[in-house]
């Protein structure tokens, strides 16, 4: 269905920031033509990178009774059958793994697609990440007070000792 266009655009419905309103209540709330776009929403499936809108885009899926990133707990099956050299190595929650990395890809007959963001801002997003950023996780005071003071030279140091490690991983020869 999406294969002619470029670029799909959808006027959704915007629920209150407030209290969300069940798949139930958002489908009642459509018109006919909006329902048929549900309809082709479901064929999309997110490909959820890190830092870049998916956990949003997780809660409007689902406020629209679609299954998207870790609401979609089919992949979860699929999480630990992976190519090499990827098997046994993936540390990622199973919703972040492409499907390029799965033995048979749980995307086949669905439209995958991903929201990306500038590479520079997303790196400062995942230094600042809570659960697996610089210091991180911060349940002691002395962890959250070095987060809150981190400087420009922590940044550099955390991304190149990350940047590090993951070359280590996939070296070839």
């Amino acid at each position: 269905i999406f294969s002619d266009f470029d670029a799909v655009y959808l006027h959704l419905p915007m629920s209150s920031r407030r209290r969300s309103r069940s798949p139930r209540a958002v489908q009642a709330a459509q018109s006919p033509g909006q329902s048929a776009q549900v309809e082709q929403l479901k064929q999309l499936k997110l490909l959820h990178i890190t830092k870049n809108a998916g956990t949003a885009l997780e809660k409007l899926g689902k406020e629209m009774g679609l299954k998207w990133g870790k609401c979609w707990t089919e992949v979860k099956n699929h999480s630990g059958k992976l190519c090499e050299p990827h098997a046994g190595c993936m540390k990622s929650e199973w919703w972040h793994v492409p499907p390029c990395f799965f033995l048979n890809d749980p995307y086949k007959g669905y439209v995958p697609f991903a929201v990306v963001r500038c590479p520079y801002q997303r790196a400062i997003s995942e230094f600042r990440c809570c659960w697996k950023g610089f210091g991180a996780p911060a349940k002691d005071e002395g962890k959250k007070t070095k987060r809150k003071n981190a400087t420009a030279d922590d940044l550099n140091t955390w991304l190149r000792d990350k940047l590090k490690k993951l070359a280590s991983l996939y070296r070839n020869g």
